[in-house]
């Protein structure tokens, strides 16, 4: 099993490397084990605005928390178009 990699000494970063991975490879580790707050969704609203969500917030009364640039939402999921996804 890997350990956490960011508690890992360099020492042990070096060896993994040596067996093949490169630094990309041991940062998508990191980020499969601890997860990636900024995690999210790109979507569209249903009056036309693009905005992003964060796959770490909860839903609030049946509804997800849209971020856009005319502020935050709270939107039908059911309602937003998936554009892409935000890593």
């Amino acid at each position: 099993m890997w350990p956490l990699l960011s508690m890992m000494r360099k020492k042990e970063l070096n060896k993994i490397m040596e067996e093949g991975l490169t630094e990309w490879d041991v940062e998508q580790i990191n980020r499969l084990i601890h997860g990636n707050k900024n995690a999210g969704c790109l979507v569209l609203t249903k009056t036309g605005m693009h905005g992003r969500t964060y796959s770490n917030e909860v839903l609030v009364g049946g509804k997800v928390r849209v971020y856009t640039d005319n502020g935050n939402f709270l939107c039908d999921p059911k309602t937003l178009k998936l554009n892409g996804y935000v890593d």
